[in-house]
This record gives structure tokens, C-alpha cells and sequence, in this order.
């Protein structure tokens, strides 16, 4: 009952100054605004998880960090989708896509390989972050074993040559391993099946001049973000929907999925299950709701 009353009690103290924000123009018009920084309940929430890494900065020592950010050597995303290999038969495919984001990210950090099995501990963090409204702490566990898969990953290649300190590599890292695994599973789980989804619906945002809260509601034209803060990684998401959607069919069993979006911070559709299969191919499985 007591975490409840401090929940409240720190609801009741932002709502004088906390507006939602829907409008195309105007969400379009904050996000390219800089006095419109992330602060606020999303850095208690997320900042054990994500440390002062690009997302969570604001000001200059964003603007400091997105110059840390040069060009970014891409993949060869091709090669990626031709050896993945899905699961055969009907299969949890939020699972199969966070497996192929999994490599994706992992060649990105210039690691491949080195994030299987990462995804689920990122999002059993992110799932946990709210929590910590009420003055909770992360799985410890969870985020101690994140933290040593993301000391044993190399320098990012756009990182080379740059005087870093440890925990800044760390929170590099994290930016595109908590923000690039769990958004781009749940987009390309969704665009297979054929449901809008957005995976990033909300922001919060905070006017250092004025002190007003306001939660952004984000439509499709704002997916990747917009202004300086828009999503470093557009490019890499944009053509790994393509080249899956290209190569692979998804037959969905309707029977075993719900095709509910759910999740707080970040959404993801609550299950997938059927069998994805390359283009020229049939499915194994008999299962009657299979088309």
C-alpha cells in the first residue's frame, strides 16, 4: 500500500504541468525542438538499463554524443537472411524474429554471434523498467549478465579511434542492443504478419525552459523518431523488413496466436505462432488454419 501512495502521490505532482500530445504537427514540431528533452520518469526508469548512452542524453551531451556517431558501416544484411534458418514447422515466430535481430545486431556491433540469447534478458529489463516508479530495482541478475555480454563486444566500428571510457563503450552499446533488439523483433514479427505496429507508440518529454511534461504519441511518419533524434539505425530496420518479407511467407496458425499489442514502454504483438518458410516452399505443417 505504501508503494501505491508514493505512485500516486508522484502521478498527482505531474499533472499540473503533464499534457498528451497527439497532433501530427505538434508532436513533429517537439521532437525537432531542443528545449523538448528526454528527462523525466523515463530516465528513472530506463537509466540503470541504458546509463547516459545517445538515447538517454540531453543537450549538449547529446549533441556531443551524436557527433561521436559517425558513418555506419552496414552489414551485408543479405547474407544475414539467407543463413538464417527458422524454426521448422509451427514455431513462436516473435521468438525465430528475435533471434534473426539478434544476429543483425550482433554484425552491427561489429560481433556476430555475440547476442544470442541477449534478447530475452533485454526485454525481461524493459518489461521490469515501470517499476521502478514505485522505487523498485531491475532484475539484478538480468542486468548483470546484459552488462557482461556488452563489456565483451568490441569497440563499435564507428567508435574506433575515439578516447572512451569503459562505461561510455558500455552505454554505446547498450543504446543499440536494449533500443535495436526488442523494436526490431517486434517490427518484423508484425510486418510479416501484416499488422501495423508501432514498437515505439509513446515519448516522454520534458521543456527544460518551461518545466511542462508532455507523453508524444507517435503515428507511423514519426516511427524512427523525427528532428535530431531521429533512429540511427532507419536505414538497417527499413531493409530487413524488406529482404524477410522478400524471401520468406509467413503462414499463421490463427487458433494458437493473439494478435494483441502489449507491452508499456515498448509494444510487441502478445503471440505469433506459425511456420515461416522460404518463398518457393510449402509448409511442413497440417495444421488447418495454415492457408
Amino acid at each position: 500500500m505504501t508503494l501505491l501512495r508514493k505512485l500516486l502521490k508522484r502521478l498527482r505532482a505531474m499533472l499540473p504541468k503533464l499534457r498528451i500530445v497527439w497532433d501530427y504537427s505538434e508532436v513533429d514540431a517537439i521532437l525537432r525542438d531542443r528545449d523538448w528533452q528526454m528527462a523525466g520518469p523515463v530516465q528513472r526508469m530506463l537509466g540503470p538499463l541504458l546509463g547516459e548512452g545517445v538515447i538517454m542524453a540531453t543537450g549538449s551531451a547529446h549533441t556531443a554524443l551524436r557527433r561521436q556517431l559517425g558513418p555506419m558501416t552496414h552489414p551485408d544484411l543479405s547474407a544475414i537472411v539467407d543463413a538464417f534458418e527458422p524454426t521448422p514447422g509451427l514455431a513462436d515466430i516473435s521468438a525465430d524474429m528475435m533471434r534473426l535481430a539478434e544476429d543483425v545486431m550482433g554484425a552491427v556491433l561489429g560481433s556476430p554471434g555475440a547476442l544470442r540469447g541477449v534478447g530475452a534478458i533485454v526485454r525481461r529489463c524493459v518489461a521490469l523498467a515501470p517499476f521502478r516508479l514505485l522505487g523498485l530495482p531491475l532484475d539484478r541478475w538480468a542486468l548483470r549478465k546484459l552488462d557482461k555480454v556488452l563489456s565483451g563486444l568490441p569497440v563499435p566500428p564507428w567508435l574506433v579511434g575515439q578516447d572512451l571510457t569503459a562505461k561510455q563503450l558500455r552505454d554505446w552499446r547498450a543504446s543499440f542492443v536494449v533500443a535495436g533488439l526488442d523494436t526490431l523483433a517486434a517490427d518484423l514479427t508484425a510486418q510479416l504478419v501484416g499488422v501495423k505496429l508501432l514498437p515505439i507508440y509513446w515519448l516522454p518529454r520534458k521543456n527544460v525552459a518551461t518545466g511542462e511534461l508532455a507523453i508524444v504519441l507517435l503515428s507511423e511518419g514519426h516511427k524512427f523518431g523525427g528532428g535530431f533524434r531521429r533512429c540511427a539505425g532507419e536505414h538497417v530496420a527499413r531493409e530487413l523488413v524488406r529482404l524477410v518479407k522478400e524471401r520468406y511467407r509467413l503462414y499463421v496458425s490463427v487458433s494458437d496466436s493473439d494478435l494483441r499489442p502489449v507491452g508499456a514502454i515498448t509494444q510487441r504483438l502478445a503471440s505469433v505462432v506459425g511456420e515461416l518458410v522460404k518463398q518457393d516452399r510449402r509448409p511442413r505443417s497440417q495444421d488447418n488454419d495454415l492457408p
